[in-house]
Formats: structure tokens, C-alpha cells, sequence
């Protein structure tokens, strides 16, 4: 398994030293993950970029040592993840790190669909977006929502296709616990480890800010034809898994046990980088 712990303390040039209060959450929790999916390690760490050069960034190879050599794929294997700065923050006086996605950041984007400010769905579906092979390429999806509005467990979404294949991720509100579903997501023959089982973040903090005395939790989910990066309060708690489906995902669902309403929901899409090739041909 591959995977990225972080470790908050002081470093005197010789000796490195926990934070006492890091060290007693560390105890009790076993381990804190700077991405809690099975595909972000090694990452790569750079500071003093031209737009904030105080930050330090983050970029981590999208795939994993128990599966890397025998993915689906052709040309090449494996990405990279989005860049995304590493802050640090605190949990209830406890040092933490924050690691929100520099999605927005760049001029390749672009708004391909601005959704509601306000919407139900009494039967636990809302169908947002059944063209979303159009982006062809990588796309975020944004959620606000006020958790009190929930009035089943979960609220999640699908990305599936017509022939019966599906990636699913979802956020508990009982166990406050992140879940990825890539096991009905496509190819997977190529490794019994690969999709065995769901993937699970825990949530320490759920909430995001407050508007008007009302709870307000924030979920992204960035993706393109076999990825998604999930991100759970700007940063606070991130999920990178892969998945090949056999047909692309051309359809996207939210997804919940019980009705819910959302406090806004919003797409965006960024350029690819790849060229089109020009057609040089004589006529």
C-alpha cells in the first residue's frame, strides 16, 4: 500500500520533535493522512511561487505500488495530482495540516454550467448534469449545503454510464466518515487489490462556516474520465482515487438515502492542455 503521513513538530537542524499536543491525538488516531485515497504518494513539494510566495505546494503521483505496473492503460501510466498548497491550521487546539486544491488558480478554466442557488429532491436523486462527456477533460464539482436540510444519513454522487457501471463517493453525517466506491467502477481484473474494498476518510471536522446561525459543510469533488480528487472543507480532508471505466461516464447524480436540499451547487470545467491536432491535409 502506498500512501502520505505528515507529522507536525519543531526541527532544530539535528533532531526532530512532535508537537505535544500532535503527539497525543497521534496516539490515539494511529496515523493523520495528507490524502486518505489509494492513489496520491510521493508527492513533490516546492514553495515561493509568483502567486503566493509564501505557500508551500504539494503535487503527489496519482497511483499506487500494489497495482502501478499493471494498470489498463496505454502510452503511458499514471498522473499527477492537482498541486495543492499545504497549510497549516489547528482542530480544537491541536496542530493540523490543510492541504486545500489549487484548481482555480491557473487561467485554464472555464464555467460550463452555474447551477441552483436552491433545489429539492424528495427522492433522495437529483439528476444534475447527463451530458458531462461534453467536458472531455477535468472538471469540479462544488456543493454547499446545510447539513440540518439532510434528512437522510448521506449525500453523496455518482458518475456513471449506460452500461450499468458507476464510481459513487458520499459523506455520513453519523460516523462522519468520507466514503469512495470505485469497486463497480469499470476494469479491475487486472489486480485483486485494486477494488477489494470501499475506501474510507475520517471527518474531523465537518463544518465548514457559519451563515445566519446555520451550519454550512462544503464538498468537492474534482474528476475526469478516470479520476476523482475529493476534497472536504477546502482542504481539511482529501480523497484521490483512480478508476478505468470500460465506456466513459457521461452521466452525474446526487445521491442521497433520504430527501435533501442543496444551498447551491456549481461546475466548472478546466482546458485541456493537449492541442488539437490540426488538420493539414490538402483539399
Amino acid at each position: 500500500m502506498s500512501g502520505t503521513q505528515y507529522f507536525i513538530g519543531d526541527f532544530d537542524g539535528t533532531q526532530f520533535s512532535l508537537d505535544s499536543l500532535f503527539d497525543i491525538d497521534l496516539k490515539e488516531k494511529g496515523a493523520f493522512w495528507l490524502d486518505w485515497g489509494r492513489d496520491n504518494y510521493a508527492g513533490v513539494t516546492w514553495s515561493d511561487d509568483s502567486w503566493e510566495p509564501a505557500s508551500r505546494k504539494f503535487m503527489g503521483w496519482m497511483s499506487n505500488w500494489d497495482y502501478a505496473q499493471v494498470v489498463p492503460t496505454q502510452k503511458w501510466r499514471s498522473a499527477m495530482t492537482l498541486p495543492r498548497d499545504i497549510l497549516l491550521t489547528d482542530f480544537k487546539g491541536s496542530p493540523r495540516l490543510r492541504s486545500p486544491i489549487d484548481f482555480y488558480e491557473t487561467e485554464l478554466k472555464d464555467t460550463l454550467w452555474f447551477g441552483f442557488d436552491v433545489e429539492d429532491a424528495e427522492n433522495g436523486r437529483l439528476e444534475i448534469h447527463d451530458k458531462i462527456d461534453d467536458f472531455n477533460g477535468l472538471a469540479s464539482l462544488n456543493i454547499n449545503l446545510i447539513p440540518e436540510e439532510i434528512e437522510g444519513n448521506e449525500i453523496g454522487v455518482e458518475l456513471y454510464n449506460d452500461i450499468g457501471e458507476s464510481y459513487k463517493c458520499w459523506y455520513n453525517f453519523n460516523d462522519q466518515k468520507l466514503y469512495s466506491d470505485r469497486t463497480n467502477a469499470g476494469k479491475n481484473d487486472f489486480s485483486e487489490k485494486f477494488a477489494r474494498e470501499i475506501h474510507v476518510a475520517e471527518v474531523e471536522n465537518p463544518i465548514s462556516y457559519e451563515v445566519n446561525d446555520k451550519e454550512h459543510m462544503h464538498i468537492e469533488m474534482i474528476f475526469d474520465h478516470s479520476s476523482a480528487e475529493l476534497n472536504i472543507n477546502f482542504g481539511r480532508t482529501l480523497m484521490t482515487d483512480i478508476f478505468f471505466p470500460t465506456k466513459n461516464f457521461t452521466k452525474l447524480a446526487l445521491i442521497s438515502d433520504g430527501p435533501f436540499k442543496l444551498w447551491e451547487v456549481r461546475m466548472t470545467k478546466k482546458k485541456s492542455i493537449w492541442r488539437k491536432k490540426e488538420n493539414n491535409s490538402k483539399k
